[in-house]
């Protein structure tokens, strides 16, 4: 848009010319097909946006196993041992954040649309005014997980029984973050300051 306005501040005299004209012709086409190419992209991104994202939003917040964002424990009906089968016991104790990476890449996109003064879809909008809230709470879980983590990957056998109380105390904490509660659900942020507080003392 900024060459044609060059090419109009030089005058009508200029514009009248047949050359001229052939450039403004040629522009327009230009343009009109790539704001045809701009609506299909956003039209396919809306669609998909629609089939995947309420899904994502209701997946459990953590997730067991060496697994990274955006699994349904539901999958592992489907696989098998092959879930997780290759694992040691303690690969299989390890927790994740099981927020969906495409949920992330959502957030990020509408950031750019609105930067862009492009339109946005509801739902994405819906979504995208709650970032603030998940990044803070991704945050927060994915030091508690890393903490809990650590435990379990350097704790000796011999430290394992003294261990034993304060461990269970934490995985009976995060049943709720593995079957109950979903990044839809209230009380999001009650279950993240109580499993920290549990895991912060024991990793004392």
């Amino acid at each position: 848009m900024v060459p044609m306005a060059k090419v109009r501040e030089l005058g009508p005299a200029v514009m009248e010319r047949e050359e001229a004209k052939e450039v403004a012709k040629v522009f327009a086409t230009i343009m009109a097909s790539l704001d045809d190419f701009e609506r299909a992209r956003i039209e396919e991104w809306s669609a998909d946006l629609e089939d995947t994202s309420e899904k994502k939003l209701l997946l459990p917040l953590l997730v067991r196993g060496l697994r990274r964002g955006g699994h349904d424990p539901a999958d592992d009906d489907m696989s098998g041992a092959a879930a997780g089968g290759g694992q040691d016991p303690i690969e299989q104790r390890l927790l994740s954040v099981n927020f969906d990476p495409a949920l992330t890449r959502l957030l990020r996109e509408v950031k750019y649309f609105l930067l862009l003064d492009l339109d946005v879809p509801q739902q994405a909008l819906d979504i995208y005014q709650n970032a603030k809230t998940f990044r803070k709470q991704t945050g927060a879980l994915e030091l508690m997980v890393h903490r809990y983590n650590q435990m379990m990957q350097e704790m000796l056998p011999v430290e394992a029984p003294l261990l034993r109380q304060q461990i269970q105390k934490i995985d009976q904490a995060m049943q709720k973050g593995l079957h109950d509660l979903t990044w839809k659900s209230p009380g999001i942020d009650v279950f993240v300051e109580d499993v920290q507080s549990v895991v912060r003392d024991t990793h004392t």
